[in-house]
């Protein structure tokens, strides 16, 4: 039991168990499980029940919620202005992997400098940032006017799926406009560069961590937890929303209250836009700490090994 324990990571504690826990809860009170369950069980051992079921119901849900969300997330990442990683790369200098032209400064970044300080402030990629809030506005507007109807839902997917097109094909004419004469690499490769380079970095981060008390690979796991927590619970939030038009039960009154009240649904507005703000900004964080973790490893090898040339050199002497 113990050994089962120590095998739990942030990301099953903060990304699996607590989304998937909350939404198991719902969905029994939505099913009305509790009192079939009683029936079989009993009064007296419904607490003990209710506490496996929320847990363990939980996790194996809360995993789920997990694989929909990274099945989303690598999709959503396929588009290189939504991709955290090309904006570590960017961040740090790397404009040689995306512009293979002698006339690009040394060290010089390819990020326009106000997209660079929108990042700085907010936290995420203005595109990311745009499609989250727009597509957030046009479900909130859709559902406030149709009040949770089958239609409103068919008319948001479609919303949703129009602003991310659109927004995919505005970076890419962005990117190539602005970058024509820089020996620019295809937009469709970007993706494709970033994930061979992480690739790398990962593998050699993870070898060369393996079995150390390092606090920077604690750190790492923390937002990797923090960034499964926020993802999972919006996944959450969207099954529930989904099954609230198709049912009558406890998941569309809780999307009706929302939407019956201005308070009510600014202040959903934005917990929905918190967490996809913060999902995007941890993913990003986590690749940044590998990232500069592996230049400072680095860094400190390549001091090591001229140290110890050094060595040599005088006791030749």
């Amino acid at each position: 039991m113990k050994d089962m324990v120590k095998e739990f990571g942030t990301v099953d504690l903060l990304g699996m168990i607590f989304p998937g826990s909350v939404l198991m809860v719902l969905i029994c009170a939505e099913c009305g499980a509790w009192p079939m369950i009683e029936q079989f069980v009993g009064s007296g051992a419904m607490g003990v029940v209710k506490t496996a079921v929320i847990l363990f119901g939980g996790y194996a849900l809360g995993m789920l919620l997990h694989d929909i969300g990274d099945m989303a997330e690598r999709m959503l990442w396929q588009i290189p202005v939504f991709n955290p990683k090309v904006s570590v790369l960017l961040a740090n200098g790397d404009a040689a992997l995306f512009f293979p032209s002698p006339d690009l400064p040394e060290g010089g970044c390819a990020r326009p400098e106000g997209s660079g300080r929108f990042q700085m402030i907010v936290g995420v990629s203005p595109a990311y940032a745009l499609m989250s809030s727009l597509g957030l506005a046009f479900l909130f507007y859709i559902e406030w006017s149709l009040r949770i109807r089958m239609e409103s839902f068919f008319l948001t997917l479609g919303s949703i799926t129009a602003i991310i097109i659109i927004l995919t094909l505005a970076g890419r004419l962005f990117w190539e406009d602005k970058h024509k004469d820089a020996g620019l690499l295809p937009y469709q490769k970007i993706v494709g560069v970033t994930e061979r380079v992480f690739s790398q970095k990962q593998t050699e981060y993870k070898f060369r961590i393996a079995g150390k008390a390092d606090g920077g690979a604690s750190k790492i796991h923390l937002f990797d937890g923090f960034r499964a927590m926020a993802r999972n619970l919006l996944v959450g939030v969207f099954i529930a929303y989904i099954w609230a038009h198709f049912s009558s039960g406890i998941f569309y009154q809780m999307f009706s209250s929302v939407f019956s009240s201005v308070f009510a649904a600014v202040c959903f507005y934005f917990v929905l836009l918190l967490l996809a703000i913060r999902s995007w900004r941890y993913s990003f964080l986590q690749y940044k700490y590998i990232y500069e973790d592996m230049a400072y490893m680095d860094e400190r090898q390549k001091e090591k090994a001229e140290s110890k040339k050094a060595a040599g050199h005088k006791e030749k002497k």
